[in-house]
């Protein structure tokens, strides 16, 4: 869930005692991997900003299909006319908390995912990602996967756009 709010560029909203109302992006609420709540802040909300053209693409990679994820990525963008836009790729598993790619997705800001902008986007994603070896995979193995699944979720959006 927390990768789909990442990718669908989902807002924290935080209230606090003195009544004031916050909004955070969820990336920047979970630096790190831990949130930044402060002394006397509760969530009141988490705001998706939607947009009727947005799709998303889920993609995980796991020891068995009822078993958690040791990769997972969810890859969101707007589709029109032989593009897509606003392209956003959360990935879980690759680094040591879940995280969106920026430099990846720059590359793709607007683009109509031609298989040459995909494979830079991939090899952006290898660059990007901080993957820690684990009894689960190790860290190239997670690399790998991210690559895989970026590329198999880019061409799941590529074949929904209208061409």
């Amino acid at each position: 869930m927390i990768l789909t709010l990442l990718a669908l560029n989902a807002e924290v909203v935080l209230v606090s005692s003195d009544t004031n109302e916050k909004r955070i992006p969820l990336d920047e609420f979970l630096s790190n991997g831990k949130p930044l709540l402060a002394n006397g802040q509760l969530i009141s909300a988490v705001a998706i900003p939607l947009h009727a053209k947005t799709r998303c693409a889920l993609e995980r990679v796991a020891r068995t299909k009822s078993s958690g994820s040791i990769v997972s990525l969810v890859v969101s963008a707007q589709l029109g006319q032989k593009k897509a836009r606003n392209l956003r790729i959360a990935v879980y598993g690759a680094s040591p908390a879940p995280k969106r790619f920026y430099e990846a997705e720059k590359g793709l800001l607007d683009d109509a995912l031609t298989a040459a902008s995909i494979e830079h986007c991939v090899s952006m994603i290898a660059a990007e990602t901080e993957a820690v070896s684990d009894y689960l995979g190790s860290a190239e193995y997670r690399t790998a996967m991210a690559v895989t699944l970026t590329k198999r979720a880019l061409n799941t959006l590529k074949k929904q756009i209208r061409q």
